[in-house]
């Protein structure tokens, strides 16, 4: 057994020993893979939870391809990685519309199309980078789907999951995981803030998310946001219920 002193963990890492291979090290965060290929992570900040990831005293030392037997049963789940029940705020619309905006402004009307006409699994793989523009993308998507309408959301996954071979390992997990709406902290938060009055919350989560890599979290903000004013906004079911749903 691979000692390693966690604080705390996801609701979801598994319980009891799970045999895990280092695959990528950076400075504050260590991804690992187990035997189906999940994506597992540790992390040192708590604003780094994600799906699967404990948050340790300090990173092990430990290199690229080294296998681990890592045991937290006794170590308290601390954060749920899945999306909250909470609505988000007719007062935002201008915001949404904004992240939508950065696929017009980047040249992205491709990725746009692909969406509108449900040509989902063509977004997978396309673009550069560790997670292309793409994945990111259908990730902010499908998440956002979730968010409101987990049929439509189940529907595409389904349409989606027999592709997502065509891309790395990161982003199938990436994709993987919004299908089973499982979300990271920072997009948990933003969710609260979208369902707030307060505009300081949700900036905060926006810039979070928008500095993530060289066009990933802008990428992802528009994907989420299109879901949000496609199949929310659009229709104006948040007069139903949600136009009052503030704190």
């Amino acid at each position: 057994m691979t000692p390693v002193r966690a604080l705390g963990r996801s609701l979801d890492w598994e319980n009891g020993p799970v045999r895990l291979t280092v695959r990528e090290i950076f400075h504050n965060v260590v991804n690992l893979e187990n035997q189906e290929g999940l994506r597992y992570s540790f992390i040192s900040d708590p604003s780094s939870y994600q799906p699967r990831s404990a948050l340790v005293v300090s990173l092990p030392p430990t290199c690229q391809g080294e296998s681990l037997v890592i045991d937290l049963s006794e170590t308290p789940p601390e954060f749920s990685p899945f999306l909250p029940s909470c609505k988000p705020l007719k007062k935002w619309i201008p915001v949404v519309e904004d992240w939508i905006q950065y696929l017009i402004d980047n040249d992205l009307n491709l990725a746009l199309s692909y969406i509108e006409n449900e040509s989902l699994a063509s977004l997978i793989g396309l673009g550069p980078g560790k997670t292309p523009s793409g994945d990111d993308l259908l990730a902010g998507y499908i998440t956002g789907l979730h968010w409101l309408d987990a049929g439509e959301a189940c529907r595409v996954c389904g349409d989606v999951l027999p592709h997502i071979s065509l891309t790395d390992w990161f982003s199938q997990n990436m994709i993987a995981d919004a299908c089973q709406a499982k979300v990271s902290k920072v997009v948990l938060d933003l969710c609260h803030a979208l369902s707030l009055s307060h505009s300081s919350e949700l900036y905060t989560s926006v810039r979070k998310i928008a500095s993530t890599g060289h066009t990933s979290g802008e990428s992802w903000l528009a994907g989420f946001g299109f879901a949000l004013f496609s199949h929310f906004f659009r229709e104006g079911r948040y007069d139903e219920v949600y136009e009052g749903n503030s704190r």
